[in-house]
């Protein structure tokens, strides 16, 4: 789980469109009148609903480049003023590596490298993504161009793009944006940096607000690991898990729990292991229904379900909501 920062971003940018924030947060669970509360964390299926939110409603294929190009230090909190009181690019690059998933919300984790007098990043999903990844990868170019040149004043230099998945039908947007070659369907995400170097400095570097910023930074997230719900760990290894979700007595071994102190702790949360798997499974028909072409069959093929009929009833239950219905809502 991380902070809300990017959603709050996205309903800023949103507003000035002439989006209501209920338009833009509809069926993620999310509160809006929470957002600005420290202590209030979502999740990656709600941020990936937002952003499917975003896309049906702007009908924007590009939306992610659209949507980060007017970024600005402060939309990143209080990331956005320790990554701009940094003293380097190494030490910038280390920030965003650290702290821009439980803080900022980035929902793929950048790994720098350094080879032969250039440097780069190579990403990786840190949930599965499905059709979110395209969003995620070019507001992620974006948003690092954007901030990493104002904060060196130098304008970047890419050799080279890499990217795991098809060709867009706006293709030429990432040439334009990132200078280079692009290379889809490459088996990697990956982005090669010829300029600045990791030595440049930050232009309004400030040690001591630096050190400040760094410490909070780490404290922020040593408290979202530390104090998140258990039903929220258990809802990360659901989003982890391959096929099958896990048993209870699996999750408990991987929380390094005995199966009854897991089903006490969760019921003082308010929850049941049944119910957490209900939800999940809900969440994940409600993604598939927004973001695919799937039909209902095969929705419940992918949740267990061989019977289509067995799938609407379990939707039902679990959401009090037909599936037409819910497809209806979704103008579809």
């Amino acid at each position: 789980m991380f902070r809300p920062t990017k959603i709050l971003h996205y309903l800023n940018w949103m507003q000035q469109r002439g989006f209501s924030d209920q338009q833009v947060l509809a069926n993620t669970g999310i509160s809006a009148d929470k957002l600005n509360d420290k202590h209030y964390l979502i999740d990656s299926w709600q941020t990936q609903q937002v952003i499917a939110n975003l896309r049906h409603l702007t009908q924007d294929e590009a939306l992610g480049f659209t949507i980060s190009e007017s970024v600005r230090f402060s939309d990143l909190g209080i990331m956005g003023y320790a990554l701009m009181s940094a003293r380097t690019m190494r030490e910038f690059t280390e920030l965003w590596h650290t702290y821009s998933h439980h803080l900022v919300g980035n929902m793929v984790h950048p790994q720098i490298w350094q080879q032969d007098g250039c440097w780069g990043v190579t990403f990786h999903e840190t949930v599965p993504l499905g059709e979110t990844l395209t969003f995620c990868m070019e507001e992620i170019f974006t948003v690092g161009k954007v901030v990493a040149e104002a904060a060196t004043n130098t304008p970047f230099v890419f050799s080279h793009l890499e990217l795991d998945y098809p060709p867009p039908s706006h293709e030429q947007r990432y040439r334009e944006i990132m200078n280079c070659p692009v290379s889809f369907n490459a088996g990697i995400t990956r982005v090669t940096i010829t300029q600045p170097t990791l030595d440049t400095p930050i232009q309004h570097n400030d040690d001591e607000l630096y050190a400040l910023c760094l410490q909070h930074c780490q404290q922020v997230m040593q408290q979202i690991i530390r104090d998140r719900p258990l039903a929220a760990k258990v809802r990360q290894l659901f989003l982890h898990s391959q096929g099958e979700l896990p048993s209870l007595e699996s999750v408990a071994d991987q929380l390094h729990i005995s199966s009854r102190t897991l089903r006490r702790r969760l019921q003082a949360e308010g929850v049941n292991f049944q119910a957490l798997i209900n939800q999940f499974r809900a969440d994940l028909a409600k993604q598939y229904m927004t973001q695919t072409n799937l039909s209902n069959q095969e929705i419940g093929f992918l949740l267990g379900y061989q019977d289509a009929k067995a799938f609407s009833k379990a939707f039902k239950n679990w959401t009090s909501q037909t599936i037409s219905s819910f497809r209806q809502s979704l103008g579809g």
